[in-house]
C-alpha cells in the first residue's frame, strides 16, 4: 500500500491497569503516519485521567471524553472525529506488536485488511491466523470459513479499514446489540460494499482477557436470555443480507450461522442451567431460521460430534435437545435417566 494516515481508535473503559501499555504499544509503532484517538467512555476509575496524561507524551494522541454508552457507541464517536486514511481499532486492555502498522500498509492493496490474534483466555493460549493473500469480495467471501477463524473475521481489531469504506457507506456500529454481535454485523456490511480483502499471518495483535470485563459479564449472564440476544442478532444480519439479494453473500452466511450457532448459541445454553422449555424454544426458533435461510445444518461442519449435533436440529426440537443433552452432556443425562428409572 501506498504511504497514508492510519487513524487508531480505542474505546477505554476500566481499563487503568491497561491503557497505558496499549498507548505505548502504539507509540513504539514503526510506521509512523498515525492519530491515535482514545475515547474515555465514562469510565468510573482513573482511565480518563491516564488518558489525558498519555497525550501529553505524543502530540498524535488525543482524547474525547463522553458518558457510558458503551464500546460500540465509543468506536462511533472515535470514527466521527478520526481524519485518516485507513481505520483501526484497537481494545484498552490489549495491546500490538510494534511493526502492526507497516505490516497493514506492506500488504498488498485492498478495502479491507486482516491480520492475526494471539490470545490468552483463563490461562489457554490460542493463536489464530488467516492465510495470507489477497482476494477479490466474491473469493473471500465464499471461502471466508477456509481462509480464517470466524473469530477474526467478526472481530474489528484485528483489521484495518478504508475509511472511504466507512463513510461513502455511512458504516457504523450498531449500538442496540452491544456484546452480542455489533462486530460480525460491521463487518458484514462492509462485505456488501468492499472490493477487495488482504489478509496477512502476522500475529500482530494481542487480546488480554481482563478480569474486571469477565467478573461483570458472568455476574449477569443468563444462558437463555444470551442465546436468545444471539438468534436476534443471526436473524438481523440475516435479514439485511436477504435484502440485498446478493446470492454469494447468501451462501456464506449459511456456513456462518452453523458454526455461530454451535459456538454461541447450543453450547451456552447445554453447559450452563437452562430450562428444557427454553432450550426447545430456542431450537424452534433456529428450525424457522433455517427454512429461511435454506440451510442444511452440519453440512460443512467438521467434526462428527459437533456435525451430528448440528444435523439434529432438523428434527422436532423436543427429540433434538434429547441427543444434544447426550452428546454434549453425556453424564449429566444418564444420571437423569437413572434417577427417573429409579
Amino acid at each position: 500500500m501506498k504511504k497514508a494516515k492510519v487513524s487508531i481508535i480505542v474505546p477505554v473503559y476500566k481499563a487503568e491497569e491497561y491503557i497505558e501499555k496499549c498507548v505505548d504499544s502504539v507509540i513504539e509503532q514503526t510506521y509512523t503516519d498515525w492519530e491515535l484517538i482514545l475515547v474515555d467512555d465514562g469510565s468510573p476509575d482513573r482511565s480518563g485521567v491516564l488518558c489525558d496524561a498519555l497525550a501529553k507524551k505524543d502530540s498524535r494522541i488525543t482524547v474525547i471524553h463522553k458518558t457510558n454508552g458503551g464500546a460500540a457507541s465509543a468506536r462511533n464517536q472515535g470514527l466521527d472525529k478520526a481524519t485518516g486514511d485507513y481505520v483501526c481499532f484497537i481494545d484498552s486492555d490489549d495491546y500490538v506488536s510494534p511493526t502492526l502498522l507497516s505490516d497493514y500498509m506492506n500488504a498488498p492493496e485492498a478495502d479491507i485488511v486482516i491480520c492475526g490474534i494471539r490470545m490468552t483466555i483463563r490461562g489457554h493460549k490460542t493463536d489464530l491466523s488467516p492465510i495470507p493473500g489477497r482476494y477479490d469480495i466474491s473469493d473471500f467471501i465464499l471461502n471466508a470459513g477456509n481462509i480464517a477463524n470466524m473469530i477474526l473475521i467478526g472481530s474489528t481489531v484485528n483489521k484495518l479499514y478504508r475509511r472511504s469504506l466507512l463513510e461513502d457507506n455511512r458504516a457504523r456500529m450498531a449500538t442496540d446489540i452491544e456484546d452480542v454481535g455489533e462486530d460480525h454485523i460491521f463487518n458484514w456490511r462492509l462485505l456488501r460494499y468492499a472490493k477487495s480483502v488482504s489478509t496477512i499471518g502476522n500475529l500482530n495483535y494481542t487480546y488480554v482477557e481482563n478480569p474486571e470485563s469477565l467478573t461483570r459479564s458472568m455476574e449477569r449472564f443468563n444462558a437463555t436470555e444470551y442465546a436468545l440476544k444471539r438468534l436476534k442478532f443471526m436473524t438481523r444480519l440475516y435479514d439485511e443480507i436477504n435484502r440485498i439479494g446478493d446470492r454469494i453473500q447468501r451462501k456464506a452466511i449459511q456456513q456462518l450461522f452453523q458454526s455461530y450457532f454451535f459456538y454461541n448459541i447450543i453450547r451456552p445454553i447445554y453447559l450452563n442451567p437452562s430450562k428444557r422449555t427454553d432450550r426447545i424454544g430456542i431450537l424452534n426458533i433456529y428450525r424457522q431460521l433455517q427454512r429461511d435461510i435454506e440451510c442444511n445444518p452440519g453440512e460443512s461442519f467438521k467434526g462428527p460430534v459437533n456435525k451430528l449435533i448440528l444435523s439434529s436440529t432438523k428434527l422436532r426440537p423436543a427429540l433434538s435437545d434429547m441427543i444434544i443433552r447426550l452428546l454434549l452432556c453425556p453424564k449429566n443425562t444418564f444420571h437423569k435417566v437413572k434417577a427417573k428409572i429409579r
